[in-house]
């Protein structure tokens, strides 16, 4: 979470949010394989916007399209954390990585990423600072 939010004071758009795609060492060990904030880049491929409105990218998405391009068996197991839960793209971008969980701070208000990410069989878990506890937000069984 500390490093997330040293990122995050280089988010110059949207949210201004931060991400970071880790590897599961084992235990509550961790090693940071790419990071990301929310950014404007005047060459960005259409294809990596997440909102057609305010044209950006995610911080997910910017630390998934940084991510070094390794087999996923080479890489291992994958868990991100990010401010924001994913929107639907990012959710898309991160299933094939094999991402096997991703952490966040706050819901979205819109459920189509989660749902995305509940259908792969993976889960979204909402980290409270203050309680220090986690819950997990998306659920295979409550999409249609």
């Amino acid at each position: 979470i500390d490093l997330a939010n040293v990122i995050k004071e280089n988010a110059d758009f949207g949210n201004h949010d931060a991400a970071v795609i880790c590897r599961v060492m084992g235990g509550d060990r961790y090693k940071v394989l790419s990071i990301g904030f929310d950014t404007v880049f005047s060459d960005m491929c259409k294809s990596h916007v997440c909102e057609k409105k305010n044209r950006h990218i995610h911080a997910l998405m910017f630390a998934a399209i940084s991510l070094p391009k390794k087999a996923v068996a080479e890489i291992g197991e994958l868990m991100c954390f990010t401010h924001n839960a994913p929107c639907p793209n990012c959710a898309a971008r991160i299933i094939p990585m094999g991402v096997k969980a991703v952490y966040c701070l706050y819901e979205p208000e819109l459920m189509d990423g989660l749902n995305t990410l509940a259908k792969n069989n993976v889960p979204v878990i909402k980290v409270n600072l203050a309680t220090k506890t986690h819950t997990q937000i998306n659920s295979a069984v409550n999409v249609a």
